[in-house]
């Protein structure tokens, strides 16, 4: 089993294992995972059938568990070999229960498991994003009120397109700069959404912008995960605009939702002002996630 760096021209390949066993989480995404690469140094393999993905560097690896048609239990042996090579711990990250189920029926009581809180996906049903009736939702239709009220005709929705990419990159850039002072994780952010804008079309995401007397003022990035799910992987909007976030959040789901059953925006790195805006949007769910280490 050989690995080498992420690359678009793994898309294909990859996403036919990925969607062999969907599971509907962020690291499930091809896209996620090339878009993140340069940052966490990602690197895949294929062998029998099945994806083999790798984070780190230096031989301080970490894996995620073999995707796709081939035998799980050869999979692991293989992973468990190259750990063993790179004189590592060999470690297993985003397992969700489902996977952590398989892991079980393949390999009987040879992992332990770590909850890994900060790495739960927050899921909605789109439907109620849209319509954001009822009691929970009152807050945040009303900001979404305000601003239809406050700006009226002076706003639209578009599609993302090669015609206006660009505005989208411009307003991301001064976004960033606005922003840079809050947290030094902006700084890998900003290089994952360099690599998204760059590669936009070839990756096959869908995109939403906001504008206000014609200016960019919010956009949406997502991505179509196999059959069921939508994944949302950017969103930003200039606060300056009351609801701005509130209204792009509700625009982009109404546009390009409809046939998905589960709205996926990843999780909250462990961000409390990020976990909170999560919570508030009210998910039908938390897809949990473990860290699984081979037992000694």
């Amino acid at each position: 089993m050989e690995f080498e760096k992420i690359s678009l021209k793994h898309k294909e390949r990859a996403e036919a294992c990925l969607c062999e066993t969907p599971y509907g989480i962020s690291e499930s995404c091809f896209v996620s995972l090339f878009l993140w690469g340069e940052v966490y140094h990602t690197e895949v393999a294929f062998q029998d059938g099945l994806l083999f993905v790798r984070v780190g560097e230096d031989g301080c690896f970490r894996y995620m568990m073999p995707m796709g048609s081939g035998d799980l239990s050869y999979g692991l042996s293989l992973i468990l070999d190259d750990a063993q090579k790179a004189g590592c711990e060999p470690t297993l990250i985003a397992v969700t229960d489902e996977m952590r189920e398989r892991l079980e029926s393949a390999s009987p009581n040879t992992f332990s498991y770590e909850e890994a809180r900060d790495s739960f996906d927050y899921i909605y049903d789109p439907k109620e994003l849209v319509t954001l009736s009822g009691k929970k939702f009152h807050q945040k239709k009303g900001h979404v009120n305000r601003f239809r009220k406050e700006y009226g005709n002076r706003f639209c929705y578009e599609t993302i397109t090669r015609e206006n990419l660009a505005d989208v990159i411009a307003f991301q850039e001064k976004w960033f700069l606005q922003n840079i002072d809050r947290a030094e994780s902006l700084k890998s952010e900003q290089k994952m959404l360099q690599c998204l804008f760059v590669n936009y079309f070839d990756l096959g995401v869908i995109g939403g912008l906001l504008r206000v007397d014609g200016s960019v003022v919010a956009y949406s990035v997502g991505t179509r995960l196999c059959r069921e799910t939508m994944l949302v992987q950017a969103e930003k909007g200039d606060i300056a605009y009351h609801g701005v976030y509130q209204m792009i959040n509700q625009q982009f789901v109404e546009h390009n939702c409809s046939e998905v059953t589960y709205l996926n925006r990843e999780d909250d790195a462990g961000v409390e002002g990020l976990r909170k805006a999560k919570l508030s949007y009210q998910p039908i769910f938390l897809m949990r996630k473990y860290v699984a280490r081979w037992k000694q």
